[in-house]
């Protein structure tokens, strides 16, 4: 299965655990895992194999 996770930052909170815990284990089990955020400090956290983009998704625009 291919998976898309979209998040604001990578940086350190809960929803961004959760994200880094998600994403690893999905990969673990043989999914494709995207992650797209604007980065952060947990971005090292994910495993080699999960795929990132840095995309400005943190600034709300209208």
């Amino acid at each position: 299965m291919k998976i898309i996770e979209i998040l604001p930052e990578l940086d350190i909170g809960g929803v961004e655990r959760h994200v880094v815990d998600l994403s690893n284990e999905l990969n673990r089990r043989g999914h494709d895992v995207l992650v797209v955020s604007a980065g952060g400090k947990m971005e090292s956290q994910l495993d080699e194999k999960v795929q990132r983009r840095h995309l400005p998704v943190h600034k709300k625009t209208r």
